[in-house]
């Protein structure tokens, strides 16, 4: 009997191929600490505060005020010829004006008389101070009469003076500007051998007026 042929052999099934490794995972990195927080950073800066607001000085009152802050009082005041400072005094008098009243009589006006303002007059300054190394007011007397009166030809040099009185605290308060001033009479001191008071020296000056003004 004829025989079968052989069966071939089964093929093996082939090796399944490994599957690829997969790459590890890469380790997350280590989370950064926060910054710590500056609690002066954090909170804003407060606003600056502004200034209260000055209430204005009550009318009539300011001056008044004024004087009484810098300390006015009337033995502290410095004189100025055409700018320049010639010295401190002791005391100044003749700071005044006078108005001269002319009467007119109406008739048939039983009443009263009629009082009308007239010619002002200014009567001279007179400033005092104790004796000093600087000669400048008999200077000035020397300057506007004499020689000096030749040696101007006979012109008449008149000057701007300004009496300021002062605070204690050194505040120029009120200055009075006295125009054409002209000295007219210088005096030296009384000397005496007994005598312990302080020399002093008097100018007396001419003016045609003075106004007054804040410095």
């Amino acid at each position: 009997m004829p025989t079968d042929p052989p069966k071939p052999a089964a093929a093996k099934p082939a090796a399944a191929k490994p599957a690829p490794a997969k790459p590890a995972a890469a380790k997350p990195a280590p989370a950064k600490a926060a910054p710590a927080k500056n609690p002066s950073a954090a909170k804003p800066a407060p606003a600056a505060k502004k200034p209260p607001a000055k209430k204005p000085p009550a009318k009539g009152a300011s001056a008044d005020s004024q004087f009484e802050k810098a300390g006015a009082t009337a033995a502290t005041f410095v004189v100025e010829v055409d700018g320049v400072e010639i010295g401190r005094f002791s005391e100044i008098s003749g700071l005044q004006v006078d108005v001269q009243v002319e009467e007119y009589a109406e008739g048939g006006e039983q009443g009263f008389v009629h009082k009308l303002p007239g010619r002002l007059t200014w009567p001279n300054l007179v400033l005092k101070r104790g004796v000093t190394n600087d000669d400048n007011l008999f200077g000035w007397v020397q300057e506007a009469a004499g020689d000096g009166f030749v040696k101007a030809k006979g012109k008449t040099v008149r000057r701007t003076a300004g009496i300021t009185l002062m605070g204690a605290d050194g505040t120029r308060l009120r200055t009075w500007r006295v125009v054409d001033a002209l000295p007219v009479r210088w005096s030296g001191p009384t000397l005496a051998s007994a005598s312990s008071e302080l020399p002093e020296e008097e100018l007396e000056i001419a003016h045609h007026g003075f106004r007054s003004a804040k410095p």
